[in-house]
């Protein structure tokens, strides 16, 4: 019994130790894998670093290469400033040598015009005084002009002056064959006068030919032509009462095309009689770069259709026009409402003088809608049309309306309406017609609007009324509303503003009228609380 249990132990001692052993095994080979996982982390450390020091030295990299990148801009915008130095050194040379060129050319023709000598008068001359002796006023006023066609001849061949050239008669002077001479002088040296006005253009002048009352006959124009006067580049061409034909009218329409730097154009009372040059001066005007300025009083004839070259001329506004004269035109809508039309739409025009035409109330009244869209145009001049006492209603309720303060606020403020003080209707008040609506000299809008409130606020102080506007007002909004009054009384302080009315009551007045009936409206809160 003894001996077998022993034997039991003994297996069990064998299956314990082999377990050991299975163990122990095991613990050798976990320590085994430990081993080699410390070395795969140390591994992996290694590579970490290594990874670390790659990141490093990549990112050294991209700081060297924006420190180059930002050298090269630095660089590159330095090249740049000095190509745009070069180039307006280049630029400035340019035109300096052009001015020399200029000179020079200008110094050639003077000392070529050393040698000039005026043609000699017309062998039928003397048969011409002759022919007008007994017409006095008119033998003084070809004297006169003939003496001025001389004048301006030598100044131009001489290079006197200031580059203006101006032939003027006293009253509309007839060609005559024996002018021909004095003609082909003047367009001779006009001519040569290009180079002049070159080098005073080179120097920010301003030249202007003005040919007034002396008639350009087709042989006049052609002379003209003959000489290409179309390079001969004023910037100001006024050709009034010439007795233009159709040639002349060509003439005129060809040199605004080809002067590019013309700012201002007049035909005053000479006649357009042909539709096709009508429609061709509209369109050259409106696609012109520089002209500001057009003058067409007393030019269309039954031909034309004014109305419509009125209208091609204010579509020419919305480029760089901004002054139309367009008087003695007997211009008529017959209902049309595309003038208007154009006026709301606010083109850049400034100036627009409309006067003796045949515009009436019904016109007058769309202008004044107009109007009430157009914050650029800042004079409008409506004299002698067919416009009564309703057409002037509107167009000075265009700008102010008595009994309303925020409908005055939101009137044009911007144009001075010129025209038949005569014709205003009696309920406005004659100082208001004067103050904003008839020929003033330009004022800031915001000078204007002030003037208009504060002149309703006067007005409606005399009565003690204006409380009655501000009964639902609330009272947080009271200092606002004094300081508002103080700013519009302050209306004529400063330039392009305008004169203080003598209509107008002190703001103190103004003032004192509003706070007295807030103070009885408080106390009668008071009481009530009470």
């Amino acid at each position: 019994m003894h001996s077998q249990e022993l034997s039991a132990l003994t297996m069990a001692m064998k299956e314990l130790l082999n377990q050991s052993q299975i163990q122990t095994a095991s613990i050798t080979k976990v320590q085994d894998d430990m081993r080699c996982m410390k070395d795969d982390m140390r591994i992996q450390t290694v590579n970490m670093e290594i990874m670390k020091d790659d990141m490093h030295s990549q990112t050294v990299e991209q700081e060297n290469m924006q420190e180059n990148m930002c050298y090269q801009a630095r660089a590159i915008s330095n090249m740049q400033q000095e190509i745009q130095y070069l180039r307006k050194k280049c630029s400035v040379m340019e035109s300096s040598l052009q001015r020399v060129d200029t000179r020079q050319q200008y110094h050639q023709v003077m000392l070529k015009n050393n040698k000039w000598e005026q043609s000699p008068d017309s062998d039928d001359l003397d048969l011409y005084w002759a022919s007008i002796q007994d017409n006095h006023s008119h033998i003084t006023d070809a004297k006169r002009l003939l003496q001025n066609i001389k004048g301006q001849t030598s100044m131009m061949r001489h290079g006197e002056g200031n580059g203006d050239v101006y032939l003027m008669a006293r009253t509309h002077l007839p060609y005559h064959s024996v002018f021909k001479n004095y003609w082909s002088d003047f367009t001779s040296a006009l001519k040569d006068h290009q180079y002049m006005i070159n080098l005073l253009h080179g120097e920010g002048a301003t030249t202007s030919l003005k040919v007034h009352n002396a008639e350009l006959s087709n042989d006049v124009i052609r002379m003209m032509v003959a000489r290409n006067l179309n390079e001969t580049h004023f910037k100001r061409l006024e050709l009034r009462n010439n007795n233009l034909r159709a040639e002349g009218i060509e003439f005129a329409i060809k040199y605004i095309e080809s002067n590019t730097i013309l700012e201002s154009f007049s035909l005053k009372q000479n006649s357009i009689k042909s539709r096709l040059h009508a429609s061709r001066l509209c369109r050259v005007v409106g696609s012109h770069p520089s002209l500001s300025s057009v003058s067409l009083d007393w030019t269309v004839e039954e031909e034309v259709d004014g109305y419509g070259m009125l209208c091609g001329l204010m579509k020419a506004g919305w480029n760089n026009l901004k002054r139309i004269s367009f008087c003695e035109n007997d211009v008529t809508t017959n209902g049309n409402t595309f003038f208007s039309y154009l006026i709301a739409t606010n083109p850049i025009l400034e100036e627009l003088c409309l006067d003796i035409n045949q515009f009436n109330d019904q016109d007058a009244m769309k202008m004044a809608e107009g109007l009430k869209h157009n914050t650029n145009l800042r004079y409008l001049s409506l004299s002698d049309n067919q416009i009564g006492i309703f057409g002037w209603t509107a167009l000075i309720n265009a700008q102010f309306d008595s009994t309303s303060l925020n409908l005055t606020a939101d009137m044009n403020h911007t144009c001075i309406i010129d025209g038949d003080p005569t014709r205003t209707p009696h309920s406005i008040s004659r100082d208001v017609v004067n103050e904003f609506a008839l020929g003033r000299s330009y004022c800031t809008p915001r000078s204007t609007s002030a003037k208009k409130l504060y002149s309703i606020l006067s007005t409606r102080n005399k009565t003690n009324s204006n409380v009655q506007y501000f009964d639902k007002l609330p009272i947080e909004l009271l200092p606002d509303m004094l300081e508002s009054i103080k700013k519009y009384s302050e209306y004529h302080f400063g330039d392009e503003t305008p004169r203080k009315a003598q209509s107008d009551v002190k703001p103190i007045s103004i003032v004192y009228e509003i706070l007295r009936k807030w103070d009885e409206a408080l106390s009668a809160f008071e009481y009530i609380n009470k």
